[in-house]
């Protein structure tokens, strides 16, 4: 990584090539959502500009995915207190609040409304 971060800093590595690698293997394979990842590129020097144009090859869904199937580790659905800590992590890893509880729905099996 750290070697990566220098090339990237001197132009060798591209910007956007570096943003797409990032979230495969930081969101898609190990469930961040885009909102961790961007704060994760800002630090190592990664231009707001690649960062938005790398948001389109983003697989959120695979992220949340994988995230959710971590987050659901131990958790009852049917107790309020576990329904908000997997809240808290889905949250915790860069996903938002209404995608939280959406995949809290479903691992509980209830319908999820916007509106709430």
């Amino acid at each position: 990584e750290r070697a990566i971060a220098r090339r990237l800093g001197s132009g060798v590595i591209e910007d956007a090539d570096y943003v797409a690698y990032f979230a495969r293997s930081r969101g898609e394979a190990k469930g961040k959502g885009y909102r961790a990842l961007t704060g994760e590129l800002r630090r190592r020097g990664v231009s707001d500009e690649a960062i938005r144009e790398g948001e389109a090859d983003f697989d959120a869904g695979a992220a949340l995915s994988v995230a959710a199937t971590k987050a659901a580790r131990g958790i009852d659905p049917t107790d309020e207190k576990h329904r908000r800590r997997f809240l808290q992590r889905l949250m915790s890893r860069g996903f938002g609040y209404a995608e939280a509880a959406k995949e809290i729905a479903k691992l509980s099996g209830t319908r999820h409304d916007e509106d709430e």
